[in-house]
This record gives structure tokens, C-alpha cells and sequence, in this order.
């Protein structure tokens, strides 16, 4: 008979997350291309940071309904699941393998609160970027890509 391998799950370990996520993952190929900080400039009115708890970061927000449409997850608590025991979406957020993913409903409040951000400009810009095509604003002017 052969010998059992030794029961590695709690075995202590000093981990790179980015060595875990495949070089040719889509996600990494997004964050490639991606420029954030226009959506901190977009989104900084949005959040106070002088009144009540910090704010949950606006950018891991959209990389989770981004997560959501890219890879057909139906909802986002089915989302905030994945991206709770997936690597390479808790890379893509920024978040280490025992960090806590913001909750859905947070994602989803800000869905329901700024939806016009989030919804119409949001995902549909990451889709022109990695399309390497321009972007459409709300009157329908073609603006180029940041």
C-alpha cells in the first residue's frame, strides 16, 4: 500500500499571492491596462471621509461587479463568495488570503446609491479599455481613453 501524504492544510507557509495567480489570467491582463485614478477623481465627492466609518475603497466596488460580469457570476453575494475563496480575484482586489471582502450588500448599497456611476460608466469603460477602443459619455460623445 502506499504511503498517505502528510495533511498539509494547516502546514505554515510565507506565500507571494502574485505567485498563485497565473501570468496569463484575464485579471492580470486587466490590471495591466487599468489606470485608476480617474476614478478616484470621479468618485472622491461621493465619500466623506470626515463623518462616520471609513468608506470601502470605490475601485475594489467596481473590480467586484467587474468580477461579476467578466466571469457570469448571477448575483453578488454569489460574487462576494467567489471572490472570498478565489486567489485571483482577491489579488485583483488588492486583498491579502485572510483580509475580508467587503460585504455584498456594500456593493450593493453602492450600486443602488451611485448607480449612475457605477453601472453606466463603470463597466462599460474597463470593456473599451481592454477593447483598446474609445469611450462613449452619457450625451454620446466619443471621448478617447485616459
Amino acid at each position: 500500500m502506499e504511503k498517505h501524504a502528510e495533511d498539509a492544510r494547516r502546514k505554515a507557509m510565507v506565500i507571494d499571492i502574485d505567485m498563485l495567480v497565473p501570468k496569463d489570467h484575464l485579471l492580470r491582463k486587466i490590471e495591466k491596462v487599468m489606470d485608476y485614478d480617474w476614478l478616484y477623481e470621479r468618485l472622491n465627492p461621493l465619500y466623506n471621509d470626515k463623518v462616520g466609518r471609513p468608506g470601502t475603497d470605490p475601485v475594489v466596488l467596481i473590480k467586484m461587479v467587474l468580477i461579476q460580469h467578466l466571469f457570469g457570476i448571477p448575483s453578488l453575494r454569489q460574487t462576494w463568495r467567489e471572490c472570498d475563496v478565489n486567489v485571483a480575484y482577491r489579488w485583483f482586489l488588492g486583498y491579502d488570503l485572510l483580509e475580508h471582502i467587503p460585504h455584498f450588500a456594500t456593493v450593493s448599497y453602492a450600486l443602488l446609491e451611485h448607480n449612475t456611476f457605477y453601472l453606466r460608466d463603470g463597466v462599460p469603460f474597463v470593456r473599451a479599455r481592454m477593447d483598446g477602443g474609445s469611450y462613449t459619455e452619457k450625451d454620446d460623445t466619443i471621448l478617447p481613453l485616459p
